[in-house]
C-alpha cells in the first residue's frame, strides 16, 4: 500500500467509527489529502480513543491466546 491508500483506509476507519459507535454525534472530519481546509478539520478524540482502545483489546487476546 501506499501512503495515500493507508491515509484513506484509516480515513474510513475513523468513519465507520464515528457513525456506527457515534451516530454521526461527534466530529470524525475526514484526514484524507484531498479533505478541506485545516482550519475547518474537526475530530472528536473519543474517536480516536475508540480506535486505540479496539486495537488494545484485540492485541490483548492475541497475546493471551500466545501463552
Amino acid at each position: 500500500m501506499d501512503k495515500s491508500e493507508v491515509i484513506e483506509a484509516l480515513c474510513e476507519l475513523a468513519d465507520k467509527v464515528g457513525e456506527h459507535i457515534f451516530n454521526h454525534t461527534v466530529a470524525s472530519d475526514c484526514f484524507c489529502e484531498n479533505g478541506g481546509p485545516d482550519e475547518l478539520f474537526r475530530f472528536d478524540e473519543e474517536v480516536l480513543q475508540f480506535i486505540k482502545d479496539a486495537v488494545d483489546e484485540k492485541l490483548n487476546k492475541e497475546k493471551s491466546h500466545e501463552l
